[in-house]
Parts: structure tokens; C-alpha cells; sequence
């Protein structure tokens, strides 16, 4: 089964505002697995603390101009919603893009093309809660909690 047919640029929304992350190189670790190792001190023996899983990844997003640096650098530290494929219905179903509420937790900048000032940076985030990816049901344009 094709989760969905075409891949679009990434988009964040915060605050009733819509980041679309075009030129953007993203790197996401989906249903990414959360778990401690400890070991007996007493006979060595290793266990597994599952903590469930969640959605990990950065974006590095490029030809970017200063004032779009500057508001996406103010969601560091702030629960945004992301659609990580694109935003929209999915044509020929009853589904829309997969989404989530991702916690914004490095926004580096760095010179891609320009000698004077940034024009690219990369996003970090992590999911809020565990996550497994699916389609949507709705569009997701609410925003997130705490996301006004």
C-alpha cells in the first residue's frame, strides 16, 4: 500500500501562520523506537526500557530570505504542527496528508549560497507525543495545543 502517491514540500503551521518549506532537504526518522538499555549489576544481564515510538528528524531548508530565518527561528522551543509530505487531500481517497505535532528544538543557521548573510538553516524536532504514521482523517488545520 502507497501511504501517499506524490511527496510535496514539508509545511509548518504555528499560530494560524503556514511556513511551506519549499527547497527544503528534509531527513526525518519516522516510528523511530524510544528505549533505554540497563544491565544487572548483578549478573550483567541487559533489559529494554520501551518508552513507545516517535518522529524525529531536521529539514534543511535553504534560499531562504533574513525574515523568514527570524520566524522560524522563533518557533524554537514551541509545539508546531508539521505535514512532513505535503498538506492537502490525498486524490482518489477519503485521507489527507499525514501530520504531527513536532516540538521545534534547533533551528541552526548557516551560509548556503550567500557570503554576507544566512540563507539556509536546519530544523531539528521531535514528536510531542508517540507517534505512528498513518493518513489523516481530517486536514489537521487547527492548530496544535498550545500552538496559539
Amino acid at each position: 500500500m502507497i501511504l501517499v502517491p506524490t511527496i510535496k514540500d514539508p509545511v509548518l503551521r504555528y499560530d494560524g501562520t503556514s511556513y511551506t518549506l519549499t527547497n527544503a532537504i528534509p531527513d526525518y526518522q519516522i516510528d523511530e523506537p524510544d528505549f533505554d538499555l540497563v544491565r544487572s549489576v548483578i549478573d550483567q544481564t541487559a533489559h529494554i526500557i520501551e518508552r513507545g515510538e516517535f518522529f524525529k528528524g531536521s529539514i534543511d531548508y535553504y534560499g531562504i530570505s533574513v525574515s523568514t530565518y527570524t520566524a522560524i527561528k522563533a518557533l524554537k522551543g514551541r509545539v508546531v504542527r508539521l505535514w512532513f509530505y505535503g498538506n492537502g487531500s490525498i486524490p482518489d481517497t477519503m485521507y489527507y496528508y499525514p501530520y504531527v505535532d513536532v516540538i521545534i528544538t534547533s533551528v541552526r543557521p548557516y551560509h548556503r549560497n550567500r557570503k554576507y548573510y544566512y540563507d539556509a538553516c536546519i530544523i531539528e524536532f521531535e514528536s510531542q507525543t508517540t507517534y505512528t504514521m498513518q493518513r489523516a482523517s481530517d486536514t489537521g488545520i487547527p492548530d496544535p495545543p498550545g500552538g496559539s
